[in-house]
């Protein structure tokens, strides 16, 4: 057995520190549910990096998060920031300068300003689309009927996570989104607003999942997030053997290395050793080299449920 599964089969085995007994079975994290099953029925998910932004099609744009589920099934990574009047909305900057037709800090910007902008395309062509609330976003994924979409909400720098948790919790919405976070604190943190709520959270080596769970954090509500470096297949292949899904993100080099290489087929080796769900800025490429639309498309719809 591979020294990383043997680490992470204690760490799942053991007791949490401080409770001296097995951790009491988890509340359903449904976003997460629906990941294990997608593993189970060996289909992987494409992560769509800041909605799937195209040209003509925005950033953290409602309008993009269609045209990138046109593809299929798939994830969302969206960015979520608060207005200068405490409004959480859709931007993945820290101003308005890149992604608007406005200026200036958002966190210093009130909501009925942000609300008259337009946003840019990556090209900077200005849209008819306007900056989404957090709210809008999760009734859109609750509304939407085309194929399967989970949200993942990458909180920014600033704003309580615990008050995103509690928004999922308010529309619902634990079955389409979950929460992104880089700590075992910030993970803990978003977990006890929520007990429906699913998290992604940075795992880079089996002792991650040690300090985890000595924070409390129930690795079966839980996305391992393993980064945008190099490959990890044996860290990989534990989590997935010890019932956790793993995510890695292949944006900005891995990516440009792929288009280069005309090598689309290195996003479906990359899942073969492991990948559950894959974070990319070329999502209609990874789409179509991972294999059969169809019956990911079937999977996807099964592994949902009804409620979806």
């Amino acid at each position: 057995m591979p020294r990383a599964l043997v680490a992470i089969a204690a760490v799942l085995a053991a007791p949490v520190a401080g409770h001296g007994q097995e951790p009491a079975p988890a509340a359903s994290a449904q976003a997460i549910a629906y990941l294990r099953c997608l593993d189970a029925a060996d289909v992987a998910l494409v992560s769509a990096h800041r909605g799937g932004p195209a040209p003509g099609y925005p950033e953290n744009a409602l309008e993009t998060f269609a045209h990138a589920a046109s593809l299929g099934p798939v994830a969302l990574e969206v960015d979520v920031r608060r207005s200068a009047d405490g409004v959480l909305l859709l931007m993945h900057d820290d101003t308005l300068d890149r992604t608007t037709t406005g200026a200036g800090p958002v966190a210093d910007t009130p909501w009925q300003r942000i609300a008259g902008l337009r946003l840019r395309d990556n090209d900077g062509a200005a849209t008819d689309f306007a900056v989404p609330t957090l709210d809008a976003a999760l009734d859109w994924a609750l509304d939407w009927r085309g194929a399967p979409v989970l949200l993942q909400l990458d909180v920014k720098r600033g704003v309580d996570i615990a008050r995103v948790a509690r928004a999922v919790r308010a529309r619902g919405a634990e079955a389409v989104a979950m929460v992104i976070t880089y700590s075992a604190d910030a993970a803990a943190t978003a977990l006890a607003a929520h007990d429906r709520l699913g998290v992604s959270v940075s795992v880079d080596t089996a002792a991650d999942l040690k300090t985890l769970a000595a924070r409390g954090v129930d690795p079966r509500r839980i996305l391992a997030w393993t980064g945008v470096g190099a490959p990890a297949p044996a860290l990989w292949q534990a989590l997935d053997a010890a019932g956790v899904p793993v995510s890695f993100g292949t944006m900005w080099d891995i990516d440009r290395a792929i288009a280069a290489s005309g090598d689309d087929a290195r996003y479906r080796r990359l899942v073969g050793q492991g990948v559950d769900l894959l974070a990319t800025d070329r999502a209609a490429a990874a789409h179509a080299a991972l294999g059969d639309p169809d019956r990911t498309a079937r999977a996807a719809r099964r592994c949902a449920g009804p409620s979806r």
